[in-house]
């Protein structure tokens, strides 16, 4: 018999003669059901397992001809392993239909397959036989396995992650891991699980906690990352930064929150702001002092100016001593700017260089206090940087290390950044070589200029040019601001002003400032090349 011979052998009703043509036309349909069906079905002779008949859909998915099935048994498409339970399945008796449950089948060319079994007992040509229909559930199985590992790495990656997770319902928390449980000092599961989010949190914060949360949940917008405190079981208060995420947890909304211990930052930040503070009051003291000593010598020239000898001679004490104020200051702000990162930074450095060396030593087993220790030296690495940005607006070392050039491309482009103001710097010829001293009154000027333009222009775009013509530098500002007035540039609290022009005078050189109402304002500064400064100090020794 071949795979095609009619299944009309198949005997499920009592021989009647009055049922003749119906056992035809039943056998017809049967066939037609048998063989167009999209799934593998076979019938096995249930003594011997051999194949008497398979569908187009059997030959196709396993590989076989019609002719090599029904040379076979079920035993020679089973891995070995599987024969006994194959064997043992068939042994029990069954009546009508059967789900013979899950079973592993090979492919002619060897591919494992994963069917469900379908099989109902009927008697075929006077043998005792089954029907089968196999669902091919290969890939369905794979997919399930592959999400099986997918769920067990996000497990391992939420489990073992340095910041804590939770997951809420309406504020109460679902789920948490082992980092949200040491947060906030609980030794527990069920001391997270089950009660409110806010018994964690101190009262002044919860409502707007609970309030956003509520928000996300609903998948409202709003501010996803957002600052609160707790408090520990042990009394400690700890300031925590939350991201949070709106997810669906069994079917239910839900807000997943991603919490950071920011404690330590939230210290350091505030006493680098303190140490600021008190560097920015040193500055404007000395500034403050600077501009008592250039009123007082101001009021001198203005007492004196009948005696015209006299008078010149105080006009040059003054700008001696001017000169020599703004030497000392710059001479201050280098020393300020190396001890800061010299000292400071050797000292943090030795800092990290220790806490490694605890890390180091630290037990595998005390994790939260390894923890500790990498946020300490991620602490460490950000006050480094904040003390390496206070040095350089003291005294930028690329002025000393690479020049003026150099200096001005670079405080241009962080200018623009910082303001957002739109700047161009050109330069001409390309390579300008200038003396130290002159290269910080220029750059001091450049920085006061631009500076004026970010507190009082309001413009959208800067123009910077360094010429060098013949025997004398130039530095041209020009800015598209409101344009600077007659009676500021005449004001004599202007001390920036003056404090450009005086910049210039220990060589002989001019500071020319006009403004267009509405236009701009243009700085033109003229230094020339020859003269010898007097007393002006430029660049660290």
């Amino acid at each position: 018999m071949t795979a095609k011979t009619p299944i009309s052998r198949v005997e499920t009703l009592p021989d009647r003669p009055w049922t003749e043509e119906m056992l035809r036309e039943s056998a017809t349909q049967f066939q037609l059901l048998f063989e167009h069906n999209p799934h593998p079905m076979w019938i096995t002779d249930l003594e011997t397992l051999r194949f008497l008949a398979v569908n187009d859909a059997a030959i196709q998915h396993y590989g076989y001809s019609g002719e090599e099935f029904l040379a076979m048994t079920l035993k020679d498409i089973s891995p070995p392993e599987d024969i006994p339970a194959l064997l043992e399945s068939i042994s029990r008796p069954t009546h009508g239909l059967d789900r013979a449950g899950t079973r592993r089948h090979l492919t002619k060319n060897g591919t494992l397959l994963e069917v469900e079994l379908t099989s109902h007992t009927l008697s075929f040509a006077g043998r005792r036989a089954a029907l089968a229909l196999a669902d091919d559930i290969t890939e369905r199985r794979r997919a399930e396995r592959s999400l099986k590992e997918s769920e067990e790495h996000y497990r391992a990656v939420v489990e073992n992650v340095a910041d804590a997770i939770v997951i809420t319902v309406d504020t109460t928390p679902v789920f948490a891991n082992n980092a949200f449980l040491a947060l906030h000092g609980l030794v527990d599961m069920s001391q997270a699980l089950g009660s409110s989010l806010e018994q964690l949190i101190i009262p002044g914060d919860a409502p707007l906690v609970k309030e956003r949360m509520l928000a996300r949940q609903r998948g409202d917008p709003g501010a996803s990352v957002y600052e609160y405190r707790i408090r520990r079981t042990d009394g400690d208060v700890r300031t925590v930064q939350a991201s949070s995420v709106a997810i669906t947890h069994k079917g239910e909304p839900a807000v997943l929150a991603v919490l950071r211990d920011i404690t330590e930052r939230r210290h350091a930040e505030a006493a680098l702001r303190r140490a600021h503070e008190e560097l920015e009051r040193g500055v404007q003291e000395r500034t403050v002092e600077l501009s008592q000593a250039i009123e007082i010598l101001q009021e001198q020239i203005a007492e004196r100016h009948k005696a015209e000898d006299h008078l010149r001679r105080s006009q040059e004490q003054l700008h001696a001593l001017s000169t020599r104020l703004l030497s000392m200051l710059e001479e201050e702000r280098i020393r300020i700017a190396r001890e800061t990162h010299d000292e400071l930074g050797q000292a943090l450095t030795a800092l990290k260089i220790a806490l490694a060396w605890i890390r180091q030593r630290l037990p595998a087993d005390q994790k939260p206090v390894q923890d500790k220790a990498d946020q300490m030296a991620h602490l460490i690495d950000t006050t480094v940087q904040a003390i390496r940005r206070i040095a350089t607006e003291l005294r930028p070392r690329v002025l000393d290390d690479l020049g003026l050039v150099a200096a001005l491309e670079w405080h241009v482009r962080e200018f623009q950044d910082r303001t957002g103001v739109a700047c161009a710097f050109t330069r001409s010829p390309e390579d300008i070589v200038v003396d130290p001293a002159r290269a910080t009154t220029l750059f001091r000027i450049c920085q006061e200029a631009l500076t004026n333009v970010a507190r009082h222009a309001n413009a959208t775009r800067i123009d910077l040019s360094l010429t060098q013509a013949g025997a004398a530098l130039c530095l041209e500002v020009r800015d598209d601001g409101r344009g600077i007035s007659e009676e500021a540039m005449a004001d004599p609290k202007s001390l920036g002003l003056m404090g450009m022009r005086e910049r210039v005078l220990p060589w002989g050189g001019d500071v020319h400032i006009r403004g267009i109402q509405g236009r701009g304002t243009v700085v033109s500064v003229h230094i020339p090349l020859g003269k010898k400064e007097a007393g002006l100090s430029g660049a660290p020794p």
